[in-house]
């Protein structure tokens, strides 16, 4: 939500003003908005709201918003530690290493179930990597 104030607007008062005038029967709020509300959901002191997001991506055409509720519902939940994209990347790289190993053994006639569940493995990291991205990218 934040990323897309960033990315959208010169400031949170324009911001603010156009979020005002959507939700305003006749799409004027004129001067009925809160400015500070939007600068303490900006800093994290207060959650946004579901009216906040419908506005923002009807205003801005963004998806971000959405495609981050759609992994939230496919159960993919990007990690929450400081350094989530670096764990998924050293989780990518453990599992592609382990996934490759159990292909080269299968085709020399190794276990194909074994090269299987390195291979869902590779893929369950790889959703997971791409669900932190993509929540990182929505609160920029």
């Amino acid at each position: 939500m934040r990323g897309m104030v960033k990315r959208h607007f010169d400031n949170a008062q324009q911001a603010a003003k156009e979020m005002a005038d959507f939700w305003h029967p006749t799409g004027n709020a004129g001067d009925d908005f809160e400015t500070s509300d939007l600068s303490r959901k900006m800093s994290g002191s207060r959650r946004w709201t579901l009216d906040d997001a419908v506005a923002l991506m009807s205003i801005t055409g963004s998806r971000a918003v959405i495609e981050v509720m759609e992994e939230a519902l496919r159960g993919e939940k990007a990690p929450q530690e400081a350094q989530s994209l670096l764990a998924c990347a050293y989780e990518l790289v453990k599992e592609h290493g382990e996934g490759l190993t159990a292909l080269m053994q299968a085709n020399e006639g190794g276990c194909l179930e074994e090269a299987d569940v390195q291979l869902t493995d590779i893929i369950e990291a790889a959703t997971h990597a791409r669900a932190a991205v993509r929540a990182k990218r929505a609160d920029r």
